[in-house]
């Protein structure tokens, strides 16, 4: 397959070296970021659009370029993981209005334990076995502590029962509306489950693909990532038949500067279990570190229970070695404080 991710941030890379890995022809156009973010682990193209004189399958990996994904699916192309809809519906008043005219709780000031609800969709039709559901960490410090960012660990499980309450109450509630447009693309409804009344409430969509929690999900298909993709891009529902257990992502971190180029002590062709590269590229068959963000990549783990999976998620952090590097080492306290609240609470 000809395969052509569309990236602002270069959160796609270790996805694309996978498939490449795959035996398919794979490129990536960044958008937002330096060019030689990931040189060396699958090829770039600049501009975006070059080379697209042919039927390609062409994913996105972040929001807000609907428009353009529009115009591609128009040129003929199979596309996924972007749409005009899915960038409205990230519009926090779009977003809400919605939510509400399907029967979805708001209240903004509400306690309780937040989680996500993701469901994968062709043409408005969901496609069960990647309903799935995952808890995030967004602080870069252990207890909670310092600013806020993009999340950086993920501990995600798919449903084993589609028709799940959780879902019931609410994803399930904008299938006619999702119906109505052919929706295509990934869809994340991001919730707080209320500590009063234990019911569910909106906080928000996410049209894209959700980073750690993506790379995580890796962890549980039994298919090939490119036919995972592809499938939906093309119009066919995708089945995964993950193994139900829980999955995770821990993103692990160094100071940016003064740390471009310094090496990592991992293959260029990282395995299973190895570092998911992000910031990184290679030179001379050396993996180095980018220098641009500092986000080196994650580690993926699978196991049965929370505890087992963080244990693995810790070991594989430790095994990359670099100066300073930042990784929560308190995933497992948090993810099992809020799992368990939502079990007593009959939601999982």
């Amino acid at each position: 397959m000809k395969i052509r991710w569309i990236s602002r941030y270069g959160d796609c890379l270790a996805l694309a070296q996978r498939m490449a890995d795959e035996g398919h022809d794979v490129s990536v156009a960044l958008l937002d970021v330096p060019k030689y973010m990931g040189e060396g682990l699958v090829e770039h193209v600049d501009p975006w659009n070059a080379g697209l004189d042919e039927p390609t399958i062409i994913l996105f990996d972040a929001p807000g370029r609907g428009r353009m994904a529009e115009g591609l699916a128009k040129q003929g192309h199979a596309v996924f993981g972007s749409s005009p809809l899915a960038d409205s519906l990230e519009t926090p008043t779009f977003g809400r209005q919605v939510a509400q005219s399907c029967g979805i709780l708001i209240d903004d000031d509400a306690d309780g334990i937040p989680i996500n609800l993701e469901c994968w969709y062709v043409q408005g039709r969901p496609c069960p076995s990647t309903q799935s559901a995952s808890v995030e960490l967004t602080r870069l410090f252990p207890g909670d502590l310092g600013p806020e960012t993009n999340p950086i660990s993920a501990i995600t499980w798919f449903w084993r029962n589609p028709g799940n309450k959780l879902y019931a109450m609410t994803l399930s509630r904008i299938e006619d509306f999702l119906g109505r447009f052919g929706f295509t693309g990934p869809l994340t409804m991001k919730l707080l489950v209320r500590e009063r009344d234990k019911r569910p409430v909106f906080r928000g969509f996410a049209g894209s693909l959700q980073w750690p929690a993506t790379h995580a999900r890796m962890a549980d298909i039994n298919i090939s990532v490119a036919e995972w993709f592809a499938a939906p891009a093309q119009g066919n529902t995708v089945t995964v038949s993950p193994t139900y257990e829980y999955c995770g992502a821990l993103r692990i971190t160094v100071p940016p500067y003064p740390y471009p180029g310094a090496a990592l002590d991992l293959p260029p062709r990282p395995v299973s279990g190895k570092l998911l590269p992000l910031d990184v590229r290679v030179q001379d068959g050396q993996m180095m570190t980018g220098g641009i963000d500092g986000v080196l990549g994650d580690v993926i783990a699978r196991h049965s229970d929370v505890q087992g999976l963080c244990a693995a998620l810790y070991e594989a952090a430790k095994a990359v070695q670099v100066a300073d590097k930042q990784y929560r080492a308190d995933v497992a306290d948090d993810a099992e404080r809020r799992l368990g609240t939502l079990h007593e609470w009959k939601y999982c």
